[in-house]
């Protein structure tokens, strides 16, 4: 149960990433689909979760009108390209 939950919790972290780099925005483009499945797994195998969490939590406020993704992200470019469509 324990790699459930932390499964779980990367892909909290990714969905919040997701919504602040504007990823979320053209859900319908070409290659969504390919590069959401990429992202799961780069962020599922990523060794930053407990940073991502931190940076999230001491970001929030950003959430509102910013992109912050922390700049070890394995997925930044994957999230500009989705935003892209």
């Amino acid at each position: 149960m324990a790699l459930l939950n932390r499964i779980n919790d990367k892909l909290s972290l990714m969905g919040e990433s997701m919504a602040r780099s504007g990823a979320l925005e053209n859900p319908a483009g070409v290659n969504f689909e390919r590069d959401y499945r990429r992202a799961v797994t780069s962020c599922v195998f990523c060794k930053h979760g407990k940073e991502c969490k931190d940076f999230q939590a001491a970001t929030q406020d950003a959430a509102s009108g910013g992109h912050d993704v922390p700049s070890y992200c394995p997925n930044i470019a994957t999230f500009e390209r989705m935003k892209q469509g």
